[in-house]
């Protein structure tokens, strides 16, 4: 009898598994070799953008390919850009963001996918600046099927809302990584710093959500 009811219940888990996707998404309309020439063009479109020469370095085609295989793998949710000032997280990370929203438009808005753009500094300003508004938005960004947030770490960690304390990002984190939602981060921070930061247990989340990828060298900036 006991054996029945174990029997039974593996194959409720196992049921439930196959319904079950590891993250919300991954691409699957190219191929990871088609997805990393893709991504190159568009990073390289970013930088004239600025009026700025591009180099398409070995070190950053590898970290373009990591970019890649961490979209068309899905097996976690979040991707951390992490490192140096100045040294190209942001623009991958909207050249990402330019390639996924490319492939997946669609004329009615509720088919299309399109990653949305937000500061950590904007997300944390919209709870203090005591408008209702402020809040919903906050709730929007919050709950967005695809995010990427920049310069992570910029923000105050706690802020005040109504007299409570409270920790904006890391609710926000909390949210995503229970849900499994699309979110890419770039930061100045490493690892420690997050620890320190946000506390353990949310440096913590951040190993189990975000695939990581940290950049160093010059501040392309200055050049």
């Amino acid at each position: 009898m006991e054996q029945v009811l174990v029997d039974k219940f593996m194959k409720s888990l196992q049921t439930q598994e196959k319904g079950t996707s590891r993250t919300t998404f991954r691409v699957d309309k190219v191929d990871l070799d088609t997805l990393t020439d893709l991504l190159t063009k568009a990073y390289s479109f970013q930088v004239r953008k600025r009026n700025g020469e591009c180099e398409i370095t070995p070190d950053l085609g590898k970290k373009i390919n990591a970019s890649a295989n961490w979209l068309i793998s899905g097996q976690k949710p979040g991707l951390l850009l992490f490192g140096s000032v100045g040294s190209g997280k942001t623009t991958l990370a909207r050249a990402m963001a330019q390639v996924v929203n490319y492939l997946y438009y669609a004329v009615w808005s509720m088919d299309r996918k399109e990653v949305a753009e937000v500061s950590a500094t904007k997300l944390t300003k919209l709870l203090t600046s005591g408008e209702k508004d402020g809040e919903e938005m906050f709730e929007r960004y919050k709950t967005k099927e695809m995010l990427f947030i920049d310069d992570l770490g910029l923000e105050p960690a706690m802020v005040k809302n109504f007299g409570n304390e409270i920790l904006p990002i890391v609710e926000l984190l909390y949210f995503r990584h229970d849900r499994m939602l699309f979110t890419i981060c770039t930061s100045n921070l490493d690892m420690n710093d997050f620890e320190q930061k946000y506390g353990k247990r949310i440096a913590s989340r951040f190993y189990e959500m975000f695939n990581r990828i940290g950049f160093t060298g010059d501040d392309y900036r200055k050049r």
